[in-house]
């Protein structure tokens, strides 16, 4: 017989609430120089968005948000984002389960506190039936408290290098028309096992591409046009001859 605490139903009105709810822009220093940059590369009303979404009062930060994320790839990059990815609930169709569980993926941005985070999402929620712990089965792996810390400790890679210089110089160079700026990626990479080292770490986009192709990357239609390939290829090729050619 149902019962009036059903762990299904539960569950459904918590993922309803996370749904409904949005996490608030958190800007790092080298999103505030991209998005500045695009302030300067854009034209009105986006431009004067950027730009309040860097240095607006609290109600123009609202609405530069509310427009910039239109486009989903940068509302990814100027907030934490969750998503679920997992359900489990239930073994039979004639049996009610005594327990039901969603695996959330958030990516975060640089510097956050995992604990906060959490708390923020218990507070959403806002039902003590509710436990929120870190996934240690997540289907793509799972890092444990030690290592999300260390990642939240590292810091950015230096502008200041002959790598960064060198990558700013010759974009410049084959693209001469080009503003150069710092960009915070979407996904994941290896860099943290480099850049936790000291080592300096920079991944880059070496080719222009618009947003409709942007979106189409990991997709069965990801494509990038000859015409960027071959600039692509030039801007890597001088900057390998930069740093590490000999004189």
């Amino acid at each position: 017989m149902p019962q009036p605490d059903s762990a299904i139903f539960t569950l459904a009105k918590a993922l309803a609430k996370i749904a409904d709810y949005e996490t608030k822009p958190f800007l790092i220093p080298s999103t505030k120089e991209f998005f500045l940059t695009l302030a300067k590369t854009s034209q009105p009303p986006m431009s004067t968005y950027f730009t309040n979404l860097v240095n607006g009062t609290p109600e123009q930060v609202k609405e530069a948000d509310r427009e910039i994320s239109k486009d989903p790839l940068l509302h990814a990059i100027m907030r934490n984002t969750i998503a679920p990815v997992l359900l489990q609930a239930g073994f039979r169709g004639n049996v009610i389960p005594g327990s039901a569980d969603a695996t959330l993926n958030f990516r975060t941005i640089p510097g956050t506190n995992i604990a906060d985070l959490m708390g923020e999402m218990k507070r959403v929620i806002n039902d003590p039936r509710i436990e929120i712990t870190l996934a240690t089965n997540a289907v793509g792996g799972n890092r444990p408290v030690a290592e999300l810390e260390r990642m939240r400790n590292t810091p950015a890679s230096s502008q200041e290098t002959e790598l960064y210089k060198a990558l700013a110089k010759q974009a410049r160079a084959v693209y001469p028309e080009a503003a150069v700026t710092p960009y915070l990626f979407q996904a994941g990479t290896d860099s943290m096992a480099w850049r936790s080292r000291g080592v300096p770490v920079y991944g880059i986009y070496p080719y222009p591409i618009d947003a409709e192709d942007l979106s189409r990357m990991h997709g069965n239609d990801e494509r990038v046009s000859i015409e960027s390939l071959r600039t692509g290829t030039e801007l890597i090729y001088k900057t390998l001859l930069d740093v590490a050619a000999k004189k």
